[in-house]
Formats: structure tokens, C-alpha cells, sequence
């Protein structure tokens, strides 16, 4: 199973989404990813986001890495907002449809993960808080019999 986390840049919230479910998940048989709608192929994560990560004894992500047709192809797509969703559903049309959700609705909810991009460390943060709080919420049980 492949599961992918799809923000703008893929430098600081899909990246710590990423390594969060790293380490909820890692008794599960699921790759799990990160990609940017705009990012700049191969370079580091945000130095706070990183930072952040380290803090919390978690796995440092690969490097920035653009969506690609490719990864259409995954079980689940879980986006930051819902204009990334919405992207990618204008851009691979029903290809991406029945696996494309936003992290919050994808549990029930409705808000958008706040882009903290050049913000201060409490921004940072607090978008870490609220991914690790929705990827808590994400049953298992659910990605594995609903999405492979």
C-alpha cells in the first residue's frame, strides 16, 4: 500500500505528515511519501520543520520532490488543503478522484492544515501539532482494508 502527503512545496507540512505516519504506522506494510504541487525537485525540508522533527524523535524526510502522474497511482493522496486537492483533480481529472482527500476530511473534518512557510517556530509548531492530532485519528484497520 502507498500512501502519499501533498502540500505546496513539500518543505514543511507533507514532510512532517510524512514522518509522523512514518511512526504511527510503522508496524503497517504502507510506503509512505511526501510530494509538492510546486516543489523544487531535491532540496531540503524547511530548517524549522526539520528542526521540529528532531525534537520529536522523528525520521527526517527525503528530499522536496514534485507530484507527478505517477503517483495518481497510490492507494491514498492526502493533501494539505483543499486547493491542493483540487489541483490535482483539475490536473489527472477521474484518475485522481476516488483516492484524493484532504488530511482533515479524509477523518471527518473540515479545516485546512495553515501553511506555516516563513513563520516563526511556534507557527511551525503549532501546523505540527495539528497534523499529529488528524494523523492520530487515521484508523488503521481503515487504510488497510478500504484502500489496497
Amino acid at each position: 500500500m502507498k500512501l502519499i502527503f501533498v502540500c505546496t512545496g513539500n518543505t514543511c507540512r507533507s514532510p512532517m505528515a510524512e514522518s509522523i505516519a512514518q511512526s504511527v504506522f510503522n508496524k503497517l506494510d504502507i510506503t509512505i511519501e511526501s510530494r509538492g504541487i510546486f516543489a523544487m525537485e531535491q532540496q531540503p525540508i524547511s530548517k524549522l520543520s526539520e528542526e521540529i522533527l528532531t525534537e520529536n524523535d522523528l525520521p527526517q524526510p527525503s528530499l522536496t520532490q514534485s507530484f507527478s502522474r505517477e503517483d495518481i497511482d497510490a492507494n491514498i493522496i492526502l493533501t494539505m488543503s483543499k486547493s491542493h486537492k483540487d489541483i490535482i483533480l483539475s490536473q489527472y481529472g477521474t484518475d485522481a478522484l476516488p483516492n484524493v482527500f484532504t488530511l482533515s476530511e479524509f477523518v471527518g473534518e473540515v479545516d485546512d492544515i495553515y501553511d506555516p512557510y516563513g513563520g516563526d517556530k511556534f507557527t511551525y509548531q503549532q501546523t505540527f501539532n495539528q497534523i499529529y492530532d488528524l494523523i492520530m485519528k487515521i484508523d488503521p484497520k481503515v487504510l488497510l482494508e478500504n484502500y489496497i
